[in-house]
C-alpha cells in the first residue's frame, strides 16, 4: 500500500505511464518528508482521488491536461481549492506551460529535472512558494508586457467572439463548425481574423486573452 507514513506532505502522482509513477513513488519513499500518497493514471481517475486521498499536493503530468490545461487545473482547484498543484511538463509548448500556471499550477517542472529539485518544488509550493522553469518566467514577463487589454476583445464581430469563446472553452474547430452551422474552412478564416485582430499566435494564447477578460 503507498504511502504508510503519515507524518510528512501528502502527494498524489498523476501520470499516464505506470513506470513513471513507480518512479516517482520510488523517489518520495527515499525522502523522509514526501509521501506518495496514491497514484492515477488518468484526469478522471485524478479527480475521483482527490476527496479519499486528501492531498496536500499533486504531482500531474501535463499529458493528462487536454489543451488548454489551464481549464482541467481550474477544475481541480475548485474541487480542492487548498491543493497545490506541481505540472510535470514533457517538453510541451511554453505556451501550455504557461496555460496551466495561468489555471492555477504552483510549479512547472520537466519531467527530466533531476529528483531532488523535483523533490524541493514540492516543498516549495507546500510552504506557498511557486517554482517555474526559467522559460516559462521568460515567456510570462513577456506576456506581461505585450497582452492586450482585456477591453480589446470588443473590437471583433459578434461572430468573432462568439467562435473566440468556443476556442477558449478547448472545442476543436469541427465541433464549433457543426455548433454554428457553418463549414470548417469558414471558422479557420475566422479564426485567423481573431488572431489578427488580437495580435495572437496560438490558440492557447487566444484562449488566455479570453479567460483574462472575464476576470
Amino acid at each position: 500500500m503507498l504511502g504508510p507514513r503519515n507524518d510528512g506532505i501528502r502527494v498524489l502522482i498523476a501520470h499516464p505511464q505506470a513506470l513513471v509513477r513507480a518512479a516517482l513513488t520510488a523517489l518520495m519513499a527515499d525522502t523522509t518528508d514526501l509521501i506518495a500518497a496514491d497514484e492515477a493514471a488518468s484526469y478522471a481517475d485524478l479527480l475521483t482521488k482527490l476527496g479519499p486521498v486528501a492531498p496536500q499536493a499533486a504531482l500531474v503530468s501535463l499529458q493528462l491536461l487536454e489543451p488548454p490545461p489551464f481549464r482541467k487545473i481550474a477544475e481541480l482547484l475548485q474541487r480542492r481549492p487548498e491543493i497545490r498543484i506541481v505540472a510535470l511538463s514533457q517538453g510541451e509548448p511554453v505556451d501550455d506551460q504557461v496555460a496551466a500556471v495561468r489555471g492555477g499550477a504552483s510549479a512547472i517542472v520537466g519531467q527530466r529535472t533531476p529528483g531532488p529539485k523535483l523533490c524541493e518544488a514540492i516543498r516549495s509550493v507546500s510552504r506557498g512558494l511557486r517554482w517555474y522553469d526559467p522559460a516559462v518566467e521568460r515567456y510570462m514577463d513577456e506576456r506581461r508586457t505585450t497582452t492586450l487589454p482585456a477591453g480589446d476583445l470588443t473590437s471583433l464581430t459578434p461572430r468573432e467572439r462568439q467562435i473566440a469563446a468556443l476556442v477558449a472553452r478547448g472545442e476543436p474547430y469541427r465541433r464549433i463548425a457543426s455548433e454554428l452551422q457553418i463549414s470548417g474552412h469558414t471558422v479557420k478564416n475566422h479564426v485567423r481574423h481573431i488572431f489578427d485582430k488580437l495580435d495572437v499566435n496560438s490558440r492557447v494564447e487566444l484562449a488566455l486573452l479570453a479567460a483574462e477578460s472575464q476576470n
